[in-house]
C-alpha cells in the first residue's frame, strides 16, 4: 500500500478515535476524533526504509517502551522509534515495532501499545486526511503533488528573477525584452536564461506545467514506493 510520507495525517484506531499526543505524559492515546495538531502525525522514512511516527504538535517521535507502551518521548530515530509497516486488502495498515517485533494497537483503555504479534482488526489503523476527516487515498497524494507543483513553479520563477541582477554583474548586460547582450561565452547567456525562466515559470502556463509535473511525480513516486 502507498502511504503518505512527510505529510500531516491522523491515524484512526479500530475504536474510531485518532491517535493523540497526550498533553502531559506524551503517551499515545486514542481519546477522540479530533484532527488538530495533537492528533496529527507525520510519517518519516529513515535511510533503512523504516517508519518514524512524529507528532506534529511537538515534533517528538513515538517510542515503544520495554512494557510495550507507546510514548511520544523524544526526537530520536533509533530502534525504539522505528516501525515496519504492513497493509491488508482493505487498506488498513499495521505498525510493527522494530524494537519488540510486536504490533501497535489501541487497547480498550484507549492507549497505544505493542503487546503481541497479532494482525487482527483491533490492531489496524486507518490513515485520515486531517483537513477533511476522510480516508487518505492515493488519488489525494497525486492531487497534493499537483498543487505543490503549481505553487512551486511560479515561486521558482520569482527566485530566477531575483538572481538576474547577480547574473548581470557577473556575466553581461541584460536588455529588457531581449536578453543578455555580449555575454561572455563562459556564462552561456546565464542572465538571459534566468530572465526567460523567470517569465515562463511565473506565468499561468508555468503553474500548469508545475501541476502536471507534480502530478506525474506523485504518480510515479506512488509506484516506486509500492515496489519498495
Amino acid at each position: 500500500m502507498d502511504i503518505p510520507l512527510n505529510t500531516p495525517i491522523c491515524l484512526k484506531a479500530h475504536t474510531g478515535n485518532n491517535l493523540q499526543n497526550s498533553l502531559i505524559s506524551g503517551k499515545g492515546h486514542c481519546k477522540n476524533q479530533n484532527t488538530q495538531a495533537r492528533e496529527q502525525v507525520v510519517l518519516i522514512q529513515t535511510d533503512d526504509k523504516k517508519i518514524i511516527i512524529q507528532s506534529r504538535w511537538n515534533g517528538r517521535n513515538l517510542q515503544v517502551k520495554e512494557s510495550g507502551l507507546c510514548v511520544f518521548a523524544n526526537h530520536n530515530q533509533e530502534l525504539w522509534e522505528k516501525f515496519d509497516v504492513e497493509s491488508d486488502k482493505d487498506g488498513n495498515i499495521y505498525f510493527i515495532s522494530c524494537h519488540t517485533g510486536n504490533v501497535m494497537q489501541c487497547d480498550w483503555n484507549g492507549y497505544a501499545q505493542c503487546l503481541n504479534e497479532n494482525r487482527l482488526a483491533w490492531k489496524a489503523w486507518e490513515i485520515i486526511d486531517p483537513e477533511t476527516a476522510e480516508t487518505w487515498t492515493s488519488a489525494k497524494k497525486v492531487i497534493l503533488y499537483a498543487a505543490t507543483g503549481a505553487v512551486l513553479f511560479p515561486v521558482m520563477g520569482l527566485a530566477a528573477g531575483a538572481m538576474v541582477p547577480a547574473a548581470m554583474s557577473n556575466f553581461g548586460t541584460v536588455v529588457p525584452g531581449v536578453g543578455t547582450f555580449h555575454a561572455p561565452l563562459s556564462s552561456f547567456g546565464c542572465a538571459a536564461t534566468l530572465q526567460a525562466s523567470s517569465a515562463r515559470l511565473k506565468s499561468i502556463s508555468g503553474a500548469a506545467a508545475g501541476a502536471a509535473a507534480g502530478a506525474t511525480y506523485g504518480f510515479f513516486s506512488k509506484i516506486f514506493h509500492r515496489q519498495n
